[in-house]
């Protein structure tokens, strides 16, 4: 398996695990990338690889011009518990998004 559809991502504080579905035979797999500042990598993207780069399109189908560095192997790498940091951001990223919903009178 090469690529196929991101199912999920988990960011960590130097690289990001995403595990993907095969699009043909339905096999999942996981990589780490290296991201790059201005894109990211979401679920639903179709995200494909080459040796140490990686390329994704986003569902609407646009091609990202960025190539991401890919780290080691491809395979059935477990899902990392996400650090203390990345909770943090999860959770003011949930708190701005609560934010954003509720009407000030």
């Amino acid at each position: 398996m090469i690529g196929g559809t991101v199912l999920e991502i988990v960011r960590l504080m130097d690289k990001t695990w995403v595990r993907c579905q095969d699009n043909d035979n339905k096999d999942t797999c996981a990589i780490y990338l290296v991201e790059h500042p201005d894109h990211c990598v979401m679920p639903g993207d179709q995200i494909w690889w080459l040796d140490r780069t990686a390329f994704w399109t986003t569902p609407d189908g646009t091609f990202i011009f960025e190539p991401l560095q890919k780290i080691g192997n491809s395979g059935d790498i477990p899902k990392p518990t996400e650090t203390k940091v990345a909770q943090a951001i999860k959770q003011m990223n949930d708190v701005e998004a609560l934010m954003a919903k509720v009407e000030f009178v």
